[in-house]
């Protein structure tokens, strides 16, 4: 409903802290903390499914803005969540503060020592944060990328979502190896992966 650019600056700012307290960075906290002995497996689940929401609302999006303008776009996303996300996935899936105070913790021992958690703890925040910047900042400069190749507008965004379906492949695979390879393992290959993959994109 914004009205200037104080307004629409707000809403962004709002938006920017709301995301991450509600999505994936939180719901792979909650999983964890609910079946700590299937963390991996249910985070993995959950991304399955998640995958494949840009292939769907990419798309979507782009035909309601065609049709009703950004401002009803964002009206419409804002109801699908007050309707939907906010009772599944709050009210009904999530676990209750009774539950959660009462289970046993301390089941799960701990791999690292005392000593090497805090430097443990902060090279992963590192870690995950650079490579946050690159894996989901990414996929947004998709759509003027293949517009710049000289696609339609509605080409690119059909193409842009192809992305969704790609990662839901490799969640997937990961699904289905997470019991042969460990998880440091799969990161370490990911990671060595991603750079070979913008080479290749600025050799193309």
């Amino acid at each position: 409903m914004s009205q200037g650019a104080m307004t629409y600056l707000a809403g962004w700012a709002l938006f920017g802290l709301a995301v991450p307290l509600t999505m994936s960075v939180a719901a792979f906290a909650a999983v964890t903390q609910a079946f700590p002995e299937r963390g991996r497996a249910g985070i993995t689940t959950m991304m399955l499914f998640g995958g494949l929401s840009s292939g769907v609302i990419w798309p979507l999006t782009g035909w309601l803005d065609s049709q009703y303008g950004w401002r009803m776009t964002c009206m419409i996303y804002a109801l699908l969540q007050v309707a939907i996300a906010l009772p599944v996935s709050h009210w009904l899936i999530a676990p209750s503060r009774r539950d959660a105070a009462t289970r046993d913790e301390a089941s799960v021992a701990p791999r690292l020592p005392e000593a090497s958690r805090q430097k443990a703890y902060w090279l992963l925040v590192i870690g995950v944060g650079v490579s946050g910047l690159v894996s989901w900042g990414l996929p947004l400069y998709f759509v003027p990328m293949f517009r710049d190749s000289g696609f339609a507008p509605a080409i690119a965004i059909l193409l842009a979502a192809m992305q969704a379906y790609f990662t839901t492949a490799a969640r997937l695979v990961d699904l289905g190896i997470s019991a042969r390879v460990g998880g440091m393992r799969l990161v370490s290959s990911s990671a060595i992966a991603s750079p070979v993959v913008f080479l290749l994109l600025l050799w193309g």
